[in-house]
């Protein structure tokens, strides 16, 4: 097993069990299988499988790489690049709801501002209401203990008067 080193940049990137699987699989596959001394010489064929085998590897450290930090720390990690594209993002969210906010209450304020106005004023005539009424029947019941007072005086009076 010797590939061309004019591979050697692909080459570095793969692992020793991945250069071993890449030849055995260009040299036996059932169609067109390269010769040895093909797969050994600059062939467009292999650069082309060494190329994906890299991309392949690479992309799958990177998943194993992602994925480790998950388990490890059981929170979900992110590049800074991410992060720096999601801090970006959530201010500018930020503003916008902080804009919607604003836009609400001053919506709200014009919208029910007269109506809460009227409700207020209305519960207010309703309370002043209630405690006028309270007022009065407080002073009714003053009458009545005062009547009842004198009412028990008389009859005191009157069968102290008749032996």
């Amino acid at each position: 097993m010797s590939f061309n080193q004019a591979y050697s940049e692909l080459l570095a990137i793969l692992p020793a069990s991945l250069k071993w699987e890449a030849w055995v699989r260009l040299t036996t596959r059932k169609r067109k299988p390269l010769s040895i001394s093909e797969a050994s010489g600059i062939n467009p064929e292999v650069e082309s499988f060494l190329q994906h085998e890299a991309q392949r590897y690479q992309k799958n450290l990177l998943h194993h790489r992602r994925m480790r930090r998950i388990k490890d720390w059981s929170t979900l990690t992110v590049n800074q690049t991410h992060m720096a594209e999601s801090k970006e993002m959530q201010n500018a969210i930020d503003g916008e709801l902080a804009l919607l906010q604003k836009r609400s209450l001053e919506h709200n304020r014009v919208t029910f501002g007269q109506l809460m106005q009227d409700m207020t004023k209305t519960h207010e005539k309703q309370i002043e209401a209630n405690r006028e009424s309270r007022l009065e029947i407080e002073n009714l019941k003053m009458k009545v203990r005062e009547a009842e007072i004198i009412l028990a005086y008389l009859a005191s009076y009157r069968s102290a008067a008749i032996p």
